[in-house]
Parts: structure tokens; C-alpha cells; sequence
């Protein structure tokens, strides 16, 4: 890899061999740069008056550009030498940061100042000499960084990192294969930034640092970058930082104001009304920073990075480059492959395109080390076949499959009322299961899972199936809830189809169940699952024929009680409807042979045909019910062995339609089994990272908060009430006893932080039942690093902090066990009065003070404005605690002082 200008190696220095060489050449310059950045910075220091903003600014771009390579190359080095180099490298950026931040606030201030009529602004000169006493305090803080941490410091570790370097295979190539990687990561991680909603300050924040890494990577990084790719890609991520820094100095302005108006409002020196004047300030403020996040994001939108990110993410310029047998991830998704190609020219000819398909060209990925040519298969035991995907891994979002194999096992059949798998049916199942287990590690495959449905989730010895499976096969089968079934089934669907705007239904029917999941803007709002799988109805209303004849409208009768009973009714009808299994693949295949276009079920050219209406559903039902089973075996376009359940299965649909008032369906040939795999390629991935230098709690706040931004959350709000409610817990837990067993749960306090940032995101629904909602939400969001058990105790909190109490006549609730119960009662218990202390969403309510007594716990509230409202609805919902507390609760405003 050839190294960019000032990349020579040190002459005072020898490497030991090739690799290190070429680390030495990328490394070294930026520890340099740093050293003499903070060694200027230190000189100017010891001269009086000097000004030190330029130097400090340095100080912190050279930091971070030394951080980026370090990142890229930890491979390379030694852990513990890489770690403590690291750790003085980040340790310098963060103080430097703090003196940057307030110069920047100062120069924004200060604007305002000079202007005619700035005299009037109540407040302007104490704020500005606030943020002036922060930068003072922050250089103060700062010296003793660069005495323990200076140049002499950063050159002795580096030397000793970079002589301790590991020895890669590959010499200098592999390092190059290390950069692109990392070029490929982040530019991956910017893309998928810039498609969530920038203009939210959460996801702003996370896009600005993600585009300061890859502009610096992409610097000391320029060799693996194309060449007439290099200036676009600079000017672009040039420009998107300004913006972003713009947008983000503003908001961190607000809080500085925020701030100020809290300390200026409890000095009895204040005039009254001043802290309002002043507070309106911020709110002018807020509105620039507002304003400056829609313009970003609208820039972002027409600016159409993705190809120049693409080639920065591939290393090469032209997208012919990817091999064909290789499925491209979109990585504004969770992951899965593009749309397959179309068939020949000789094929099916090209439908138009559907607005709601996801762009095929999207930004390639770059190979994961960790990954790379990994193989995992997942076996799916549904309850009318087994089917089996096996890959080859290139990265976490990509593979190339290198087997996919099925059978018709029937598992299901014979189950009826009695609720019993046939033996039969497990004999046939459990062979198939064996089969594929020997196809996958005949071709090398690492890690192989089995998966089970609706069949053996609803049989009442499903335990001597999953016995006999193990018992059999070697393979512990894995039963998949209803909630979790649909919820992969959802993010399979999310890769091909755009489920960001508006309102979705994704449906997916078994042969014993039907799964319909409806999501708002990309988030999961509701999931039923129904016992209406093809194989089950045909069954129950006795076989092929009687299920198309005498017994039809008796199944349709029970498809629509059974959909009205599990299904909410909407206002308005689903923007998209999409359905994957394979009835509706058998759907799409009949309506393209009633056009004259023969294709099978398992072509590629599947995923690009159009919706089917339900006229065009209505007219291929009436014509497949005329038919006897014998008939129906020979009707073009319909598989042999959905010819005795395709009456139920497209029944269903039909009524679901009506029901949903949908006038068509899009077919999605893949589905649950992709999502399986996706979620094994995140387990593999999550046991190599690297273990991150923060909190175990930190990841899981960061992945709640991450849920409630793409809610488009009430933010202020509700990280008021989740500042209010750790206040409470941390006096109830250090200073009493009385709340029985606060503290004894694992992860307790980040629960409750997790449920009070999320327990309104079910507004996005509707008011009226917005908690339980927020349930639902919460219970089917995508968050890192949480176990289902988790997510259920946060959604458990996020539902009680308003109307009912937990009580065991709630199934869900009573479904846990005691220990669970009383964590989520004593959780709730403090959620429930920190909302109520911002009923008014107002925060009127600064600070809650626990005053406790003999008989009584005294809640003071110090307000900085009227919190009549508040207070009233704070009393209110502390029933809960005062049962819990066994004591009576007052709340109140705080007692001032004369």
C-alpha cells in the first residue's frame, strides 16, 4: 500500500518486519503530528495572553486522526500496548474537546453581543461569562492530560507498540486488506446514518462522528481510496461535517442555556420574569438548531452519496467489480439481499417498477475479517415443510448461498384438535432435519441451527419431537415464539421492500398458522398470529375437497372471526401489504400463468413481479373451488403439492384483504428463513468484537434510545422523566429501605432508565391506548444487546406507568414470575410519579427531593415555573407506591427559603 506524503517511515526507527513497516509509515506521521501539536500548544501555554484556541483545535484534529489509525490497525499490534497508547490518545481528544466546545459557543455568543440591542437579551453576559468559567475550568483540566500524556509519552508508546507488531500473513497486503476494511465499515455505517432521520438530534450526533472517522480514515487511508474518487469524496464529507458541526454547536448551545437559566433562576438576585426573558433565548436558538438539521438533511438526501461511498466501501470505481453469485446487502436495513436479478431476455418480460421496491443499487460491502468465508446453514421446520439455507459469509451483510434444499414433510398433518404431532409426521421431519444437517457439514458449514414454528410451538408434545430431533440429528431445536416469528419475518422483508414511510402489513402464512405484522414508518407496532395456516384450515373443514365445497363457507366464517378477534381494527388501509411463504409465492405463480407467463415457483424472477389484486385473488379462488383435487393437479403454475391446501391458504388471504380494506399484495419469495440467518450472522458477529472501554449498561441505553429515535420520540419530555425517575431510585435506594428489593435485579437502574425514555414511543399509534402500544413497540424493537427476557421487563415498565396497575388478571403479567413482578410493580411505581411530575410536558418540575418521615414520604418538587397541573397528576398515580411503600406519599412544592 502506498503511503500518503508525510507518511515516511522515522528514520530513528527500525521495524521488524514487512507489516510493521507499513504500520510504521501510517502510524507514525500521525503520533508525530500530535506530539508537535501538543508540544505547540504547551508553549503557547507558558506564553501569558497567548491565544490558545487555534493550538487546542489542532491538539484535537490531530487526536482524532491518530485514534482512526489506531482503530484500523489494532490487528496489527500487540493488545495491551495497542490499549495503553489508545487510551492517552482518546484521553488528550476528550480534553481538548471540552475547551473546543466552549470556544465555539463563546464565538456564537459573542455574535450576538455586538449587536445593536444585545443589552436588552436578560442574562447574555452572565451566560457568556459561564461558558468562559467552563473553558477556564476545562483548561485547567486539561495541563495535567498533556503532563501525564505528552509528547515524550506518545512517542515511547508507539515505538513500543509498533516494534511488538503482530506479524500478519500477507505482509503488506494484509494491512491493505485491514484498511479497506475499515474504509468499507464506515463508509457502511455513514450510509446507514444519513437514511435515518437527521434532522432528530440523537441520530445527527451519531452521523456527525461517524462522518469525522471516515473523512480522517479516508486521509490516512487515501491509497485504498480511487483515485478520480478522492476529491468528490473529500469536498463531500468536508461539506456534510461543516453542516453537521453547524447544526450540532447550536444544540449543545441549548443545553448550555438550559443550564444557565436553571442556576440563574434559584438566585435570589435574579429579577422575576428575567429567567423567562432569558429562557426564550434558548428557544431561538433551538429554532436555528432546527432549522439547520432539516437543511442537512435535506442536502444529505439531494446530495446522493451512495455511489461515491459505495466505491470508497468496495475499493474500486467500477460496480462490475462484485461478483454475480454474491447478494449485496442494502445497508439502510437490517441486512439481506438485493432483489435478484431478472430472468433472460427469453424469460418473463420486465414488469415495471414498483415504487415500493428497495433500490437495487446500493452500497457494496467490504469482506469482515472475523467473518470472511465463514459457512452457516439454518434448518426452518415449518408446519407444511423443512427448508434449509446454507452460506458462505462474506461480511455481516452479505453471502452467497451454496445450498438451498426442501421437503415436503407435512409435519402438521394429522395435528387437528387433538393437538398431537402424528408419529408419522415427527418420523418424516426428523429424517429430513438429519438429511440437511449431513448436506451442510459435507459442504464445510461451521454452525449449523435448527428452527421450529407454529406445528411444534402449538403441539402438546412438541417436547418429544425436539427430544427426538437432539436424540436423532445432534441438533438442539430452537421452538420460535409468534412474536419473534413475525418480527424476522419483518426485517426479511424490510431488505427488499421500503417500509420506512407509512403504514405496513407483512404477512406470512405457514400450514398452521398466519402471522400478520403491521409496522409504522419501519417500526413494529403490532403482531398477531392466528392458527390459520393452509394445512391446519384444510383439516379442520374436512380435506381438499370439502374445504373448497360444503364445508367453505363455514372456513371462511371462521377466517373472519378469527382475524377480527386477533387483528386491531384501522382507520385506514395499509400503504403496503406484502406476504411471503409459499402460498403466496403459489399465488404470484398463478396470476403470472393467467397472463400467459409461465414461471417457477423458485425462480429469481419472482422477486420482480408486481402485486396481485384481490380481484385478480377473488377470480383465481372462484375458479380453484370449482375444481375437484384432481383438477386442481393439473392447472398450470400450481405446485403439485399445494394443490389440496391452496383453497385455505388463498381464502385467508382474500379475507384478510377485505378485512385490511387492501386492494392488492406483494409477494416476497423470501422470508423468515433469511431472517434466521441474519440474526446468526449478528450472533457470530457480536462474539468477536472487540469488548468496548464502557459501562455494560452504556450499550443498552445507546440501542434504547437508538428505538425511541427512529419513534421520532418526544425527547424533551421523555428524558425528563427519565432524569426524574433515576433521581427518585437513587435516593429510594441510598437513603431508605423501603422499597423491598430495589437494586437486587441485574441491570435494574437501566430498566427503568429504558422504559422511561421509551414509555410514550406508542403515541406513534394513537393517544388513547398509547401504553399499550409502547408495549408492543418496545417488545418488537430491534435492541442490541438486550435479551428477550430484558426487553420484556422494559416493556412490562414502559406499560404500567399509566391507567391500570400490574395485576395478575393481566395474562402478560402474570405470565412472569414473582421475581419479575415485584421489579416490574417497584419500577413502575417510581415511572408512574416521574411522568406524572411532567404531566404538562412542560418540565416545570426541576428536581424531586425525597424528604422521608415516620410515617409519611415527603416527594418536594423544585419548580421553575407553575406545576399546579403536574404536581396534581404526580399525586395521582402514587397510589402504586404507596401501596408498595406501605406508607402515605406527599408530594409537593419544595419549601423555599427566606
Amino acid at each position: 500500500m502506498t503511503a500518503s506524503n508525510d507518511s515516511e517511515v522515522d528514520p530513528e526507527v527500525a521495524a521488524t518486519t514487512p507489516v510493521c513497516e507499513t504500520a510504521w509509515a501510517l502510524v507514525w506521521p500521525r503520533i508525530k503530528d500530535l506530539s508537535r501539536a501538543v508540544r505547540r500548544l504547551k508553549r503557547m501555554h507558558a506564553r501569558k495572553g497567548a491565544d490558545l484556541a487555534t493550538a487546542v483545535h489542532r491538539v484535537r484534529v490531530a487526536s482524532r486522526r491518530a485514534g482512526v489509525t489506531l482503530d484500523a490497525l489494532r490487528l496489527c499490534a500487540d493488545p495491551q500496548d495497542w490499549t495503553r497508547l489508545r487510551r492517552v490518545v482518546k484521553r488528550i481528544r476528550r480534553a481538548a474537546g471540552v475547551i473546543r466546545d466552549a470556544d465555539v459557543q463563546l464565538a456564537l455568543l459573542k455574535t450576538i453581543e455586538g449587536r445593536p440591542g444585545a443589552g436588552d437579551v436578560p442574562g447574555l453576559a452572565a451566560l457568556i461569562a459561564g461558558v468562559e468559567l467552563d473553558k477556564h475550568e476545562g483548561l485547567d483540566a486539561l495541563w495535567p492530560v498533556l503532563d501525564r500524556s505528552g509528547a515524550k509519552r506518545l512517542r515511547v508508546l508507539a515505538r513500543r507498540m509498533l516494534d511488538h507488531g503482530k506479524d500478519i500473513p500477507g505482509s503488506s497486503a494484509a494491512l491493505e486488506t485491514i484498511a479497506a476494511n475499515e474504509l468499507g465499515q464506515l463508509s457502511r455505517e455513514v450510509y446507514r446514518l444519513g437514511t435515518l432521520d437527521i434532522a432528530q438530534p440523537e441520530p445527527l450526533h451519531e452521523f456527525r462522528l461517524a462522518v469525522k472517522r471516515l473523512r480522517y480514515a479516508a486521509e490516512v487511508f487515501s491509497a485504498c481510496v480511487p483515485e478520480n474518487s478522492r476529491k468528490p469524496l473529500e469536498a463531500l464529507l468536508e461539506e456534510c461535517q461543516r453542516r453537521a458541526g453547524e447544526a450540532n454547536d447550536l444544540m449543545t448551545l441549548v443545553a448550555r442555556v438550559d443550564k444557565a437559566v436553571a442556576e440563574l433562576s434559584s438566585d435570589s438576585g435574579f429579577h422575576e420574569g428575567q429567567d423567562r426573558a432569558f429562557a426564550a433565548l434558548g428557544v431561538r436558538f433551538g429554532r436555528v438548531a432546527d432549522m439547520r438539521r432539516r437543511k442537512l438533511r435535506e442536502w444529505w438526501s439531494a446530495a446522493n452519496a451512495g455511489p461515491l461511498l459505495e466505491t470508497l466501501g468496495r475499493g474500486t470505481s467500477d460496480p462490475q467489480d462484485v461478483p454475480g453469485d454474491v447478494l449485496m446487502y442494502d445497508p439502510t436495513t437490517n441486512g439481506g439481499p438485493r432483489p435478484a436479478p431478472l430472468a433472460p431476455s427469453n424469460g418473463p418480460p420486465s414488469p415495471q417498477p414498483d415504487p415500493f421496491a428497495r433500490p437495487t443499487t446500493t452500497p457494496a460491502t467490504q469482506r469482515n475479517l472475523w467473518l470472511s468465508s465463514r459457512r452457516l446453514a439454518v434448518i426452518d421446520i415449518g408446519s407444511n415443510s423443512i427448508r434449509l439455507l446454507a452460506v458462505e459469509v462474506a461480511d455481516e451483510r452479505t453471502w452467497k448461498a451454496i445450498a438451498e434444499e426442501r421437503a415436503m414433510t407435512r409435519l402438521a398433518q394429522g395435528m387437528g384438535r387433538a393437538g398431537l404431532l402424528s408419529a408419522e409426521a415427527m418420523a418424516r421431519s426428523v429424517e429430513a432435519v438429519g438429511r440437511f444437517k449431513t448436506i451442510a457439514e459435507n459442504l464445510g458449514v461451521t454452525t449449523v441451527r435448527a428452527y421450529a414454528t407454529a406445528a411444534v410451538r402449538d403441539a402438546d408434545n412438541r417436547n418429544d419431537f425436539i427430544s427426538l430431533v437432539q436424540d436423532r440429528t445432534g441438533l438442539k431445536l430452537e421452538v420460535v415464539s409468534a412474536l419473534d416469528e413475525g418480527k424476522l419475518t419483518h426485517r426479511s422483508v424490510s431488505r427488499v421492500f421500503d417500509l420506512s414511510q407509512g403504514t405496513a402489513a407483512v404477512v406470512d402464512i405457514g400450514g398452521g398458522s398466519m402471522e400478520v405484522v403491521f409496522s409504522r414508518n419501519g417500526v413494529i407496532t403490532e403482531n398477531s398470529s392466528m392458527p390459520l395456516g393452509a394445512v391446519r384450515l384444510t383439516e379442520r373443514f374436512g380435506g381438499a375437497d370439502a374445504a373448497s365445497g360444503r364445508n367453505n363457507a363455514a372456513m371462511r366464517r371462521h377466517i373472519e372471526e378469527s382475524i377480527a378477534e386477533h387483528v386491531r381494527p384501522h382507520e385506514t388501509s395499509p400503504t403496503i401489504v406484502v406476504g411471503c411463504g409459499g402460498t403466496f409465492t403459489t399465488l404470484l405463480t398463478l396470476a403470472a400463468a393467467s397472463r400467459g407467463v409461465m414461471i417457477d415457483r423458485n425462480s429469481p424472477a419472482l422477486a420482480a413481479l408486481g402485486p396481485v389484486s384481490r380481484t385478480q385473488l377473488k377470480d383465481i379462488l372462484k375458479t380453484l373451488r370449482s375444481m375437484t383435487l384432481e383438477q386442481r393437479l393439473r392447472v398450470p403454475g400450481l405446485p403439485s403439492d399445494r394443490a389440496d391446501i391452496v383453497v385455505a391458504g388463498f381464502t385467508a388471504i382474500e379475507r384478510l384483504l377485505k378485512y385490511l380494506d387492501a386492494a392488492n399484495v406483494r409477494v416476497h419469495p423470501g422470508g423468515f428463513r433469511e431472517g434466521l440467518l441474519m440474526r446468526l450472522i449478528d450472533e457470530q458477529v457480536a462474539e468477536q468484537e472487540q469488548p468496548r472501554a464502557e459501562t455494560p449498561d452504556a450499550g443498552l441505553l445507546r440501542s434504547a434510545r437508538a428505538l425511541a429515535a427512529r419513534c421520532a420520540y418526544e425527547q424533551p419530555h421523555s428524558e425528563h422523566v427519565a432524569g426524574l425517575a433515576l433521581s427518585l431510585y437513587d435516593q429510594f435506594r441510598t437513603e431508605s429501605n423501603l422499597l423491598a428489593g430495589l437494586g437486587s435485579a441485574p441491570h435494574e437502574r437501566a430498566l427503568l432508565e429504558s422504559a422511561a425514555v421509551l414509555h410514550d414511543v406508542g403515541i406513534m399509534v394513537e393517544y388513547p391506548r398509547h401504553h399499550k402500544h409502547s408495549q408492543t413497540i418496545i417488545r418488537h424493537g430491534e435492541m442490541n444487546g438486550w435479551t428477550p427476557h430484558q426487553i420484556e421487563i422494559v416493556a412490562m415498565i414502559a406499560r404500567y406507568h399509566r391507567r391500570a396497575d400490574p395485576s395478575t388478571d393481566h395474562p402478560e403479567f402474570a405470565a412472569l414470575g414473582e421475581p419479575d413482578r415485584a421489579l416490574v410493580r417497584r419500577l413502575a411505581a417510581i415511572l408512574r410519579v416521574a411522568d406524572g411530575l411532567d404531566r404538562s410536558h412542560a418540565q416545570p418540575v426541576e428536581e424531586a427531593r425525597l424528604r422521608f418521615g415516620k410515617h409519611t414520604v415527603h416527594i418536594e418538587a423544585r419548580t421553575r415555573s407553575d406545576a399546579t397541573v403536574d404536581l396534581k397528576a404526580a399525586r395521582k398515580k402514587s397510589e402504586l407506591l404507596t401501596e408498595l411503600l406501605g406508607m402515605r406519599v406527599e408530594i409537593a412544592d419544595e419549601p423555599r427559603t427566606k
